[in-house]
């Protein structure tokens, strides 16, 4: 219904809608999804927003800074990683002395309680030899009375001994019959509990049944949490940045004439974007991506003015070789080679023999060099 209604003329865009605002800002048009699909439909107030000096400037300052930018956050956050783990260190450091602390007071209270207790036991020890003269002659009246008390026992359990053994073949009768009674009923209860077995049996499988089938709907509903999550989750700033840079990177090379012409009427931009092959090796993926991507289409789109720019650079081999190890500028670097025909010539092949190009990759075939450098000549080559 959406792509119907853009065909009607009351159907105006979200990039429509933030250009006319007073207080919008570039960021709010990179930000915005259609800006891309937009430009490439010509929309003319956003072509014309583009086109603006300060515009075109931060474009390209958006796509040259941005590895700068990752590696200021970087450094940012490791330092706030490491001010936190300075302060867990700390907390730890704290507690183990509070540890120590208990530990030296318990073995002090344990050092004075023994001493007590040494004190205890001597004055236990002198009240023991007192009382044991009065236990001696008391055990020895206690013997004597026990072994008078076993005599009469003694006689007694003779004049009983004849009854007991009547009584004791009665009981052993009536105990039998208890034992068969007892075992036929553990045979009737056995039979009744493996019934009841069976019963729970079945009705635990039903329970495993049904249980598999909530984890299996919890593990669904989990991983669609976790999908939300993702989406919900806020972006870093260096993810914001990274986005805007790419979105800048699209601009700045999308097919559309009065933007490349307003570009390449700024020398300096160029200059600015060219500035990527000064950073340290090795540049990052994505910078060396944009570059490319740029380039590319700057030199399809104005071929005479980019090569003339091109063979005015300083130190073209140099720059090319510190990123040999980086395949997108290697790509762009064969791209304008190949601009150079026998029947058509340019003037590249010519500029970069005169700054040796040939003597720089012969060098990076030594053994001292990295393979990672060593196969990219060769795929290259």
């Amino acid at each position: 219904m959406t792509g119907f209604w853009k065909f009607t003329s009351n159907y105006t865009s979200h990039v429509t809608k933030i250009l006319e605002r007073d207080d919008f800002t570039l960021e709010d048009i990179l930000d915005e999804a259609e800006t891309i699909p937009e430009l490439l439909a010509s929309n003319a107030k956003l072509v014309e927003y583009l086109r603006e000096d300060e515009v075109l400037e931060a474009l390209t300052d958006y796509v040259v800074e941005d590895d700068d930018y990752q590696l200021k956050y970087e450094e940012e956050l490791e330092k706030e990683r490491q001010g936190q783990l300075d302060v867990e260190q700390q907390k730890l450091q704290n507690e183990l002395n509070d540890v120590n602390d208990v530990k030296d007071n318990k073995l002090e209270l344990d050092n004075q309680i023994q001493s007590t207790e040494i004190i205890s036991n001597n004055n236990s020890n002198t009240n023991t030899d007192t009382n044991d003269h009065d236990v001696n002659e008391n055990e020895v009246e206690h013997k004597e009375t026990s072994e008078k008390t076993n005599i009469d026992e003694t006689e007694t359990d003779t004049e009983n001994g004849k009854d007991s053994k009547d009584t004791k073949n009665q009981e052993t009768i009536k105990v039998n019959e208890d034992k068969t009674n007892e075992k036929e009923e553990e045979e009737v209860h056995d039979d009744e509990e493996e019934e009841e077995e069976e019963d729970d049996d079945d009705e635990d499988d039903d329970e495993r049944d049904e249980d598999d089938d909530e984890d299996s709907y919890d593990n669904v509903n989990m991983n669609d949490e976790d999908d939300e999550d993702d989406e919900n989750r806020e972006e870093t700033p260096a993810e914001i940045h990274s986005r805007r840079a790419q979105v800048a990177a699209e601009i700045l090379s999308v097919d559309v004439w009065s933007l490349t012409d307003a570009f390449m009427d700024k020398p300096h931009l160029l200059e600015k974007l060219w500035g990527i092959l000064d950073k340290p090796s090795p540049l990052p993926i994505f910078s060396a991506t944009y570059f490319m991507k740029i380039n590319e289409h700057l030199l399809d789109m104005k071929m005479d003015e980019m090569i003339q720019f091109i063979l005015h650079q300083p130190k073209l081999v140099e720059r090319f070789i510190r990123h040999i190890d980086t395949p997108p500028l290697m790509d762009f670097l064969l791209k304008v080679l190949s601009t150079d025909k026998q029947d058509n010539s340019t003037g590249v092949i010519d500029i970069l023999k005169d700054q040796d190009l040939i003597p720089s990759l012969i060098d990076y075939l030594g053994p001292e060099v990295p393979s990672s450098q060593t196969i990219s000549i060769r795929a290259n080559g």
